[in-house]
């Protein structure tokens, strides 16, 4: 077909059919040994280790084929039966070699990479399908939604290569099982919520993937540990390395650039989404790793230095998340293993700790862009730390330009700057029919109101010149989102007052139907609510109204994304699922967490007197109950796959201990032994 086209018109049939039909047949061979195969694992156990290789097939068709086709065109399209054999005889064959290395009792060559594999999963290094390892000066807020500039974290790849790799299947079978269940249950919901002879969304076919790829961390984590390398603490021994690594050198290469908050990029390559996903889970990784390293002699003078570390990390990014699990990790390692020191070690441990996180604190004090108190500070706080007469809204930032007088803001002239942000009032979610109202007086030249999306496009949503002499009255009406009112001068050179401002306000329309972000918190909570939290209720707010529109949307969700320029997510990955995807996707995730919470009550004493199931578990109940219902954790690939990951290895230790624990009893019946 390639090489005489014409020759194959004169047949009747186009290049295309031709060359589907050749490399179809190539596939027909391949699938054939695949077949093969697979009959033969078939046959020496119960079915087990098929299962998850079945379902990686027509996961991995997902992605593949959709690439395929953007890639390589007409010959992508004509390809994929041949990648469906190539895929389907790749994983039937790790699956059968890790079944005869199982059954022969040799020891697994992979072994030796379960450190490497580890390392990567928390060390946050990104590439780029556009090219190369992701190292951008300029921080990337928001990629926009293009996959190929979008920072992909090299996890990604070290998941799905160690599953292959590893090929336990068998072992997390109940993995693979949740992973199906989610697929299916999104899928049904992508049909059903999509009209009849309308093509699926293309936003929500690529957020499906989005939410499911992560998953997959949950199958390599039940795989990660066979007996052996869990006695060897291969897992705390590399996420100790990898924070050991990352920790400092974002710190030093922040100093170096003389900036005491924390940088994203480190000369040879950037982090992504620095001070938001990345410190909870390096945080996360050094209380897994390093409590769990204090017997050992080589860490054990180096176990509090980290966790110090990692909260002095968490601070320079501003996390707010971050802060909260790395500072309560040294509190409850302090009372759990330091307790047991003598008092020496125990001062010198404190007085380490002390000086570590003391002195970022005195960095991060003399610089003016740390604001974790912002994002705590409530409304009324705000509105009484920069009052105008001219308005009773909380405002961000006022120029020294602008002076009060009675009830009014005068605008005073600046000879040197033109164009220059005289006032922004706090960011704040805004429905459809509320507006922003200014009043005021022109004497010389005049004034431009915006409203910035602040959901990282930085996009303007409405802008308004006024600079006519006089009275003047601004209404600008915007779409709903998450909006920044800005106020900037286009001052005249003379003397006397330019500008005079007598009224700034947001007015909610009653025939708008939907309150506004305020009034969505009771009225009594609303001024001691630190802001970043009212704001957290109000997507919240935003998307669960969308929720419960009918019963429809409850169970199946919505036929399409909610709109990048509104809101970018919900900033709760549960509701965000049951927005997109309907309630029905929630059931395998409340089934999974019920789950976990059944075995961590069984298993209960093993969890408190074991410090490899202790932090662990605190670390995973912490990205799935709290940390989630503040982020999409669990959708990004990058901490997504580590929270999944350490709950499947959480899950597989619990299994572990509960395996361990009915073998010693089956063998000594008559001995009541420490669990009994």
């Amino acid at each position: 077909a390639i090489a005489l086209p014409e020759e194959a018109r004169v047949l009747g049939k186009g290049t295309f059919f031709w060359l589907a039909c050749g490399l179809s047949l190539i596939g027909g061979v391949i699938m054939a040994h695949a077949v093969r195969v697979r009959l033969r694992i078939l046959r020496s156990d119960d079915g087990r280790d098929i299962f998850g290789p079945e379902v990686l097939i027509h996961m991995a068709l997902l992605v593949v084929v959709p690439f395929s086709i953007v890639v390589g065109g007409t010959a992508g399209a004509a390809s994929i039966y041949l990648v469906n054999a190539v895929l389907a005889y790749g994983f039937y064959k790790s699956s059968e070699i890790a079944q005869r290395r199982r059954l022969s009792g040799e020891a697994s060559h992979a072994d030796r990479f379960r450190v490497a594999l580890g390392f990567l999963l928390v060390f946050p290094l990104f590439f780029q399908l556009a090219g190369g390892i992701y190292n951008a000066k300029e921080l990337v807020v928001d990629s926009g939604g293009l996959i190929l500039t979008l920072p992909l974290p090299v996890s990604l790849l070290a998941c799905f290569g160690a599953i292959v790799l590893l090929a336990d299947y068998r072992r997390a079978t109940r993995s693979f099982a949740f992973v199906f269940l989610l697929f299916a249950t999104m899928l049904f919901s992508t049909v059903a919520a999509t009209a009849t002879g309308e093509a699926f969304d293309r936003g929500k076919l690529l957020l499906l993937m989005q939410i499911l790829i992560p998953a997959f961390g949950l199958v390599l984590g039940e795989m990660f540990e066979p007996d052996a390398v869990r006695r060897a603490r291969v897992l705390e021994r590399s996420f100790f390395w990898a924070c050991a690594i990352i920790i400092p050198a974002q710190l030093i290469a922040s100093w170096l650039q003389g900036e005491a908050s924390l940088t994203h990029w480190l000369g040879a390559f950037s982090v992504y989404q620095h001070r938001q996903f990345a410190p909870v889970v390096v945080a996360s990784a050094a209380l897994i790793a390093a409590p769990s390293l204090r017997d050992l002699p080589a860490y054990r003078p180096w176990v509090l230095l980290l966790l110090a570390l990692s909260v002095a990390y968490a601070l320079g990014a501003y996390s707010v998340l971050g802060i909260f699990v790395a500072s309560a990790g040294l509190a409850v390692y302090a009372v759990r293993d330091l307790s047991a020191l003598r008092l020496r070690w125990g001062l010198t441990a404190a007085a380490i700790a002390a000086i570590v996180i003391g002195g970022q604190l005195l960095l991060l004090k003399g610089t003016s862009e740390y604001r974790i108190g912002e994002k705590l500070i409530t409304y009324q706080a705000l509105a009484e730390r920069i009052a105008l007469p001219c308005t009773d809204e909380p405002i961000e930032y006022a120029s020294p330009l602008i002076v009060s007088q009675d009830d009014l803001c005068v605008l005073r002239r600046d000879a040197s700057v033109r164009h220059d942000i005289q006032l922004r009032l706090w960011p704040r979610h805004v429905q459809k029919g509320t507006s922003l109202q200014i009043e005021g007086d022109i004497r010389k030249g005049g004034v431009v109101v915006q409203l910035v999306r602040t959901d990282g496009t930085g996009a303007i949503a409405d802008e308004l010149h006024v600079g006519e002499p006089g009275p003047f009255t601004v209404n600008l009406h915007p779409e709903s989102g998450h909006l920044m009112a800005v106020m900037l001068s286009d001052l005249s050179k003379s003397s006397g007052d330019d500008v005079i401002i007598r009224r700034i306000a947001w007015k909610s329309d009653p025939a708008g139907g939907k309150p506004d972000l305020l009034e969505t918190v009771p009225k009594a909570l609303a001024p001691i609510l630190p802001r970043n939290f009212v704001e957290r209720i109000g997507d919240w707010v935003l998307f669960g109204q969308g929720i419960f529109t009918n019963t429809e949307t409850f169970l199946i969700g919505h036929p399409k994304p909610m709109d990048r320029t509104i809101r970018t997510s919900a900033h709760n990955y549960y509701i965000d699922l049951a927005y997109n995807f309907g309630t029905l996707a929630l059931l395998p995730l409340i089934a999974l967490i019920a789950y976990t919470l059944h075995l961590l009550w069984m298993r209960r004493r093993d969890v408190l007197r074991d410090d490899r199931l202790f932090w662990i578990a605190g670390v995973v109940l912490f990205l799935i109950l709290v940390d989630s219902n503040f982020k999409v954790t669990l959708r990004q690939p990058y901490s997504g796959i580590f929270a999944f990951f350490a709950w499947g290895v959480l899950l597989a230790r619990l299994r572990h201990a509960e395996t361990s624990v009915a073998t010693r009893t089956v063998a000594s019946p008559a001995d009541p032994g420490p669990d009994r």
